[in-house]
Formats: structure tokens, C-alpha cells, sequence
């Protein structure tokens, strides 16, 4: 597990370095549009959907030539209404994680101890 996330710290730093020419502030609008036309020339355009977010089923649907989902909302799973509700969520996944680790630790933890204390007591305890 950690040499997978150094590697990938690893990608990030040099992706980072990379395609910001070293410089994300200064540099990064003229990458985001160089990319996006790198991308444009590389793509025919009807096989290339530039979808905005917040434009809803009508041009996902139309580019696909499928009809419009009736009755069904756009899912929005990013959208600010359900974060707090998400965060929360996840944050008692997480104690809950943190719970069961420290159970099973704590548990073979005792257990050792105790079966340590049981040898101790029968090898070296009181002897008549």
C-alpha cells in the first residue's frame, strides 16, 4: 500500500511539474485551453461532446441520439445539497473503520496477554 501511494505521489509530482511547466498559477489557463485544443484536433467533432455541467439531459441525450429520460432527474452526486449529509456519512464509516481496527487489535491484544498470563501461572506459579 505504500509504495503504491509513493508511486502515485510520485506520478502527481511529475505530472504536476510537467504539464503546469512547473508553474500551475501562471501557467495553467493557457494549459487548460492548449489541452482542450490539443484535444479538439484530435477528436472528429461529432464524435466529441463538450458538455457543460448544469446543461442537463438534452445535450448528452441528443449527442447520443437517445430520447430524454422522462420523469428522471440528472444525477447531481457532487451538488451542495447532499454534501453535508455525504461528509457525515462517510465521516461514521470511518469511526467505525476506526472502531472495529482498534477491536481487533485490542482484542488479540487480551488475548495474548491473557494467554500469556495462563502459561506464566501454570509453569511458574505456586508450587506445594
Amino acid at each position: 500500500m505504500q509504495i503504491h501511494c509513493l508511486l502515485w505521489l510520485t506520478n502527481q509530482t511529475e505530472f504536476w511539474t510537467e504539464f503546469w511547466e512547473g508553474d500551475f498559477e501562471k501557467n495553467g489557463k493557457r494549459r487548460f485551453k492548449e489541452y482542450y485544443d490539443e484535444i479538439r484536433s484530435l477528436v472528429p467533432a461529432e464524435n466529441l461532446l463538450e458538455y457543460k455541467m448544469g446543461e442537463g439531459w438534452k445535450p448528452l441525450c441528443d449527442f447520443l441520439e437517445v430520447p430524454v429520460p422522462e420523469g428522471r432527474k440528472f444525477p447531481r452526486t457532487n451538488d451542495t445539497d447532499g454534501f453535508v449529509d455525504r461528509c457525515r456519512r462517510r465521516n461514521r464509516m470511518q469511526m467505525l473503520n476506526v472502531a472495529l481496527r482498534a477491536a481487533v487489535v485490542g482484542g488479540s491484544l487480551a488475548a495474548v496477554v491473557f494467554g500469556a498470563g495462563l502459561t506464566v501461572r501454570r509453569f511458574f506459579g505456586r508450587r506445594q
